[in-house]
C-alpha cells in the first residue's frame, strides 16, 4: 500500500469523534426493533457502539470542507475492521450490520452518494443473508498510489454471523445521532496491503506472519488444504460406530469413545511435537479432508493449523470464572464427508466454477471432528493440549503467534446404521468433549507422548441424537453448558464450554444453510422434528454451519469483471 495514502488513512485515524451521545444500554435499543437497517462499529475499550442509520449516512458535509458526510471514513473503518489490513497495531474494533441484508445494500452501498477516493461502490449478499461482500473502487487518482484498483470486504450480521453473534451489546453505549464526519480515532495504521488479493479459489491460506515472527514460524508447520479429494480412500474402519444402539447406556459411552479413538488415531501419534500434530497429510490410518472457503476475512484460517476465529470464551457453568480468551478451531471431515465435499467443489486439478452447494447432502458415514484452543489463560485448562497459532485477542483483529489451548471437541456422525438416530433429522447424532484433569481414557497407553497428555484427559459430555433434551444424554460425572435455553430449560442438552448457553449442538446445526429470519436461527437454534422439517422445505447445508459459512464467502467474493462496469 503507498505511503501517500497511508499518510491519509493515519490522519483519518488519529481523528476525534464530537458526538450527540446517547446514554443508551445496547441490549436494549436492539431488542427494541432488531430488524432496524444500520451499519455497526464497535470500540471495546470505550465500550461504545456507533450505530448509523439511513438518515445519518445521507447527511453531507460537503460544504464543511469534509468527505461527504465522513463515507469515505466510515468505509475505511468497516474495511480495517473485518480484514485486519489496517488494524494490525493491536487496535480493538469491529464491525457489523443489523436489519435485512438487502436493504443495507440498496440503502448503503448501492447508492449514487458520492464518496472521496472511490468511483463506485459495490455489494452483495449473501444468498442466506447473513453477510455482505463490499468492494470499493478506487478513482483514477488514489488507483496510482495503489497496488490494484479496488478494496473488498465482508461485514457479518451482528447477531448471525457465525456460530454465535459477532459480539455482545450488553453494558455498551450506543452513539447514534453523533455529528462529526468521522467515526472514533484508532492508532496508527501499520501498512500491510489487503489479504484477499485476486480471484480466489477457496483454498488459498492468506494469512501470513509478521516480519518479526517469520523466524519463529520457521519452526513451525505451514497450514494446507488436501486438494486431491478424487484420492480419497474409503476403508471398512471408517465406520467403527456401525451397528450401536443409542437407546442402549453402554452403546452410547462407545459412540463416544470410538469417534474419538478412531479420529486421534493417526492424528496424534504423527510427531513428538505438538506442532506437529493433527496433519491430514501425514495421516497413515486413513483419510480425512478440510472445509475450502474458510480463508477469508478477520476469521479466515490462520497459517500454522488453519484455525479459524470463533466466538470469543465467556463465562458459563462449566466454567464460572474466566480470563478472556478468543476462541479458534478447524473441522476434519473423514473419507465419507471428503467424497461429498468433491462433489461440492471439485477437486484441486478440477475446481468447479460455481460450487454445488445445495446439492449434494453428506454421504451416510460421514463423520466430522473439530477441535478447538482458546487464548484464554484460566485456571481450568492448566494441562490441556497446547500448541502455538497465529491468532487474535478478544475483540481484537491483530494476530501474533501464540499459545492455545484446547478446550472442546465436537464430533457429528451422519449414519442410519446406527439405531437411535432420526431419520427426519437425516440420522446425525453428535458428542462433544471438554478437559477434565481428573478424568483420563483407557486408550491412553497407545498415545505415550507426555506432550499428548492432555488429548486423553478430554471428557465426553453426552451423546444427541434429536433436537429436545429427551434425545440428550448427559454421562454420569460430566457436565454440560446447557443453560437458560427457551425451549428445553432442563440443563439437559449437549452443549460445551465454548458454545452459546442458550443453544446446542443438534439445534445450532440444524439451522445450517437456513437464511436469517424468524424462527430459523442459530441461537437458540431448531426446537424439534415438527420445526426441523418445515425448514427443511427451504434449502439448507445439511447440519454443516462449515458448508454454509464457506457458501457466504463464495457469494461474496469480489466480482473481478465487473469492477470496471
Amino acid at each position: 500500500m503507498n505511503k501517500c495514502l497511508l499518510f491519509t488513512l493515519s490522519i483519518l485515524f488519529a481523528s476525534s469523534v464530537l458526538a450527540v451521545k446517547l446514554e443508551i444500554n445496547g441490549s436494549a435499543i436492539f431488542a427494541q426493533n432488531p430488524e432496524q437497517n444500520l451499519l455497526i462499529y464497535f470500540t471495546p475499550k470505550n465500550k461504545t457502539v456507533h450505530a448509523i442509520d439511513q438518515d445519518r449516512w445521507v447527511i453531507d458535509f460537503s460544504k464543511k470542507g469534509s468527505n461527504g458526510g465522513g463515507r469515505y471514513d466510515f468505509l475505511i473503518k468497516f474495511y480495517s475492521a473485518t480484514t485486519r489490513t489496517l488494524s494490525n497495531s493491536g487496535q480493538a474494533h469491529m464491525a457489523c450490520f443489523m436489519g435485512k441484508a438487502d436493504e443495507i445494500v440498496q440503502t448503503f452501498f448501492d447508492s449514487q452518494l458520492k464518496t472521496i477516493h472511490f468511483d463506485k461502490v459495490n455489494a452483495v449478499a449473501s444468498e442466506d443473508k447473513k453477510t455482505i461482500g463490499i468492494t470499493l473502487i478506487l478513482d483514477q487518482k488514489t488507483k496510482k498510489m495503489m497496488s490494484k484498483p479496488y478494496l473488498h470486504f465482508r461485514l457479518h450480521h451482528c447477531l448471525e454471523a457465525g456460530k454465535s453473534q459477532t459480539f455482545n451489546f450488553e453494558n455498551v453505549t450506543v452513539v447514534k445521532n453523533f455529528k462529526s464526519s468521522r467515526l472514533p480515532a484508532q492508532e496508527k495504521a501499520a501498512g500491510k496491503t489487503n489479504l484477499e488479493i485476486g480471484q480466489l479459489t477457496g483454498y488459498e491460506i492468506l494469512d501470513r506472519p509478521a516480519e518479526n515472527e517469520k523466524v519463529a514460524a520457521k519452526s513451525l508447520p505451514t497450514f494446507e488444504l488436501r486438494q486431491d479429494l478424487e484420492n480419497i480412500k474409503i476403508k471398512d474402519t471408517d465406520r467403527p460406530w456401525k451397528g450401536l444402539n443409542l437407546s442402549l447406556p453402554k452403546d452410547r459411552e462407545s459412540f463416544a469413545r470410538v469417534t474419538l479413538l478412531h479420529f486421534f488415531k493417526g492424528m496424534v501419534n504423527q510427531n513428538s511435537n505438538p506442532d506437529f500434530n493433527f496433519i491430514v497429510g501425514k495421516n497413515k490410518e486413513s483419510d480425512w479432508c478440510h472445509m475450502p472457503w474458510l480463508q477469508v476475512g478477520d476469521s479466515g484460517r490462520e497459517f500454522v493449523h488453519g484455525l479459524t476465529k470463533e466466538r470469543d470464551l465467556e463465562s458459563s457453568t462449566m466454567y464460572p470464572v474466566l480470563d478472556a480468551g478468543s476462541n479458534w478451531g478447524i473441522g476434519y471431515y473423514n473419507s465419507f464427508g471428503c467424497k461429498t465435499i468433491e462433489k461440492v467443489f471439485g477437486s484441486g486439478k478440477n475446481l468447479k466454477a460455481i460450487p454445488e452447494f445445495y446439492e449434494h447432502k453428506f454421504e451416510n458415514g460421514t463423520m466430522s471432528a473439530k477441535i478447538l484452543f482458546t487464548t484464554s489463560k484460566t485456571k481450568y485448562l492448566d494441562g490441556s493440549f497446547t500448541f502455538m497459532a497465529h491468532v487474535s485477542s478478544p475483540g481484537s483483529t491483530f494476530r501474533s503467534l501464540q499459545p492455545v489451548r484446547m478446550i472442546q471437541i465436537d464430533i457429528a456422525v451422519k449414519d442410519k446404521d446406527i439405531q437411535g438416530t432420526s431419520p427426519v433429522l437425516d440420522n446425525w447424532v453428535m458428542t462433544t468433549y471438554y478437559f477434565d484433569p481428573q478424568f483420563k481414557w483407557d486408550f491412553a497407553k497407545q498415545f505415550p507422548n507426555a506432550k499428548m497428555a492432555g488429548l486423553m484427559k478430554m471428557r465426553p459430555i453426552g451423546v444427541h441424537s434429536g433436537l429436545d433434551d429427551r434425545t440428550s444424554y448427559i454421562f454420569s460425572g460430566s457436565q454440560t453448558n446447557s443453560v437458560n435455553h427457551p425451549y428445553w430449560d432442563s440443563g439437559k442438552l449437549l452443549n460445551g464450554p465454548a458454545d452459546n448457553q442458550k443453544s446446542s449442538c443438534m439445534g445450532c446445526h440444524a439451522t445450517a444453510g437456513g437464511s436469517y429470519s424468524g424462527q430459523y436461527k442459530m441461537v437458540p437454534g431448531i426446537k424439534d422434528e415438527s420445526m426441523y422439517m418445515e425448514f427443511k422445505r427451504g434449502k439448507n447445508t445439511d447440519f454443516s454451519q462449515q458448508l454454509s459459512f464457506a457458501k457466504r464467502n463464495f457469494d461474496t467474493q469480489p466480482k473481478l469483471d465487473k469492477l470496471d462496469k
